[in-house]
């Protein structure tokens, strides 16, 4: 039997996207009969009881809540927030809302060491935290093997979220060091996509470090199969292409790029379903066939997602590599894909693809997408699978890496 730890910051109930990865890969983890799992991760105050549709075996997974003191004071003092933030980030010097859980969460895996018994940690970041304070746990147990998983780049966006800071910020300098920490202490690092595999290798000097690929994915159980409304914004009688999810930290300059310098058809409208920025919010005004939408519940999520004409995925040019649930859940209804991004390795893989359309952002560009979109007839039957991105598939690639 193998004791596996999963240190998470968030995981289901938790109903934003940083639960999914871990929510989705336990539920299949767990059919391992070789598999013991304990998942530490924090508390929160839920509405949606199960967000990412999993199912828990209460014999095979325990689930540990871990709450730093600062965490529940802002949960339920939220006019605090700005105080908490002052001492956390100014003087107990955190580097990120998850430090406190992370470090108590670790602490807490020490003291209970014994009885859990860990023969493999998994700490997943964000928190980036998280990482660290694993791979110090590691350098106390080294007999433990672990393993950081990253979903995104550590110091890379310092910069973008943090405007005037320069490289002596001691803020700065102390993430470089826990990032080179936690890289370099561990057995295996595990990322996302294979930019984001490559730009962690560059900075792991340590030879024993494996680093490996573990995509995202689809879940084939969450696709409805019921019969859902058409969308009553919907007009048949045109092409309703929909972005779903956050637009903002510079994909939203370049979604304005691409509206303000394409040739839109009349017959092309474009629904924007979740939040954006407010720069965003006050030019929209100036285009008619694009359509924002703030809150959805989950039954007309769905629906949009299931009769869409066109997915919309929008990248920035800094986080380029990027691709998450967006471009799953177009996999999974088998919709075609608009892409606006600098070319990336998805893009690369499958810009040949039926129903897959990409434009660098470029009027050129933009221009010679829309032709093909324009003409572009759309047959369920002939639209590609993507097994690879099947999470099922996935979790069996993360098993063999855990047990080996």
């Amino acid at each position: 039997m193998i004791n596996l730890v999963i240190v998470v910051q968030r995981f289901s109930p938790f109903d934003k996207v940083g639960a999914r990865r871990w929510s989705k890969f336990v539920h299949y983890l767990q059919k391992n009969e070789d598999l013991k799992i304990n998942v530490i991760t924090q508390n929160y105050n839920f509405q949606n009881p199960n967000p990412w549709n999993i199912e828990i075996d209460r014999e095979k997974v325990e689930i540990i809540y871990v709450t730093d003191i600062f965490s529940s004071i802002k949960k339920s003092l939220p006019f605090l927030n700005k105080p908490i933030d002052y001492i956390q980030y100014k003087l107990f010097k955190y580097t990120d809302e998850g430090y406190g859980f992370s470090k108590k969460a670790f602490n807490y895996l020490k003291k209970e060491r014994l009885n859990l018994k860990p023969d493999v940690i998994v700490a997943s970041s964000p928190a980036y935290s998280t990482c660290y304070f694993a791979s110090k746990y590691k350098s106390i147990f080294p007999q433990t093997k672990l393993i950081n998983d990253f979903r995104d780049a550590w110091i890379d966006g310092f910069f973008s979220w943090n405007l005037g800071d320069k490289s002596s910020h001691p803020t700065y300098t102390k993430q470089v060091d826990m990032e080179l920490f936690a890289l370099n202490n561990c057995n295996a690092v595990v990322s996302v996509t294979p930019e984001l595999v490559e730009k962690l290798k560059f900075k792991i000097t340590n030879p024993k470090v494996d680093t490996l690929l573990v995509t995202n994915g689809f879940d084939r159980r969450d696709l409805i199969d019921a019969k859902l409304d058409y969308p009553l914004q919907f007009d048949k009688n045109k092409q309703n292409i929909c972005h779903f999810g956050t637009l903002d930290f510079g994909r939203d300059d370049e979604f304005l790029r691409f509206i303000a310098s394409a040739t839109l058809p009349d017959n092309f409208i474009i629904y924007l379903i979740g939040t954006i920025s407010n720069k965003l919010k006050m030019k929209l005004s100036g285009f008619k066939n694009v359509v924002h939408f703030e809150q959805m519940q989950p039954d007309s999520l769905h629906s949009f997602l299931y009769y869409a004409d066109f997915h919309l995925i929008v990248n920035d040019p800094e986080f380029y590599y990027a691709y998450g649930s967006k471009v799953f859940n177009a996999m999974l209804y088998k919709k075609p894909i608009i892409f606006i991004s600098k070319e990336n390795s998805l893009i690369k893989k499958y810009k040949t693809n039926i129903g897959f359309f990409f434009t660098d952002g470029s009027t050129n560009s933009n221009e010679e997408m829309i032709k093909k979109i324009s003409s572009f007839k759309y047959d369920a039957n002939e639209m590609p699978s993507y097994p690879e991105f099947d999470i099922e598939t996935l979790a069996r690639q993360y098993y063999n890496i855990i047990s080996n």
